[in-house]
């Protein structure tokens, strides 16, 4: 746990981001994919029209847990 306060959107459709997540002030929506999922895992027609549309900071697709800490600005020691 790193602090970080995350809004479950994923039911709300209309190609919504699946998550919200708030850390440190700043706000960022994600959308989730799953490496194992990957030949049907590319952003949906919705996805993209609402991520081109959206007036704030720009959608972020990730693919693991490290890639949406790295979102957020967590920075991973190795």
């Amino acid at each position: 746990n790193c602090g970080a306060s995350v809004i479950d959107l994923h039911a709300v459709g209309k190609g919504v981001p699946d998550v919200l997540v708030g850390y440190h002030g700043k706000s960022v929506l994600m959308e989730i994919k799953a490496r194992e999922k990957a030949t049907n895992a590319g952003v949906r027609e919705r996805q993209e029209a609402f991520a081109r549309d959206w007036k704030g900071e720009p959608v972020v697709t990730v693919w693991s847990e490290a890639d949406a800490l790295r979102a957020i600005g967590v920075n991973l020691a190795i």
